[in-house]
């Protein structure tokens, strides 16, 4: 209600369907809630275009994080970490696959979630601290990291897996076929089952330089993609 009193150009981060039940129904909020978008689903993009409304297109959400936040804490030294909420991602079909290899703690491994609304079990850690992401993400070893199914039905790429980059966190994800990685994927470490999430876990437990390459070049990708977002929305802002 605030927003839609404030008479002035307002430009809309589009990531995710948020709190509406559906991706279009953002469009009858153009004009109250937003009048220019910029998004990172190609499939939205096109929409907002043909309903007359400004967009422009980014491929990775910019790094919310920055070299301060990358603080080294002993108790994130984890072999393994996910952040992210538990809730419906526990029970949503959407999220079988993931729920198969990802959710369950891994025997032999230190293997941590963090966030809300997951089970008061010894491998949730409960909600971590505001400014503790680039904490937790530049300790740890590994982290696991995947994408909603209305998120890849868009082709949409995760916010996390920015901030995963850009604290040089070997990433361990499925290769959805729905998502385009834009040529990141030979920075990523694909996985299709719980043996081979526990494996690639433990490889880089065992190997640690053989992944500091790929993670040092993915974060030089994210610095520049976050140059490229802010040059679109300054061109969004001006048109």
């Amino acid at each position: 209600k605030v927003v839609e009193k404030l008479d002035c150009e307002k430009v809309l981060i589009h990531a995710s369907q948020g709190i509406l039940q559906g991706y279009d129904e953002i469009i009858k909020y153009h004009g109250k809630w937003y009048t220019k978008v910029i998004t990172n689903s190609l499939y939205m993009k096109k929409l907002f275009q043909s309903n007359n409304i400004p967009a422009e297109f980014y491929k990775f959400y910019f790094s919310v994080l920055n070299e301060e936040d990358l603080v080294f804490k002993q108790e994130y030294n984890h072999d393994c970490v996910f952040l992210g909420m538990g809730f419906h991602r526990l029970h949503n079909e959407g999220y079988r696959s993931d729920r198969e290899i990802f959710f369950d703690d891994f025997q032999g491994i230190d293997y941590k979630i963090y966030g809300n609304g997951w089970p008061n079990i010894f491998h949730c850690n409960g909600v971590l601290p505001a400014d503790d992401i680039g904490k937790l993400y530049c300790s740890a070893k590994s982290g696991f990291a995947l994408i909603g199914e209305d998120q890849r039905n868009h082709g949409q790429i995760n916010n996390r897996y920015t901030e995963m980059a850009y604290c040089e966190l070997p990433i361990i994800t499925q290769n959805y076929e729905t998502i385009d990685w834009y040529g990141t994927d030979k920075w990523l470490n694909f996985i299709s089952s719980r043996n081979e999430a526990y494996d690639t876990v433990v490889d880089i437990i065992n190997n640690k330089s053989k992944y500091e390459e790929k993670s040092r070049k993915f974060k030089e990708y994210i610095i520049k993609r976050s140059e490229i977002f802010f040059e679109k929305l300054n061109l969004l802002t001006h048109q």
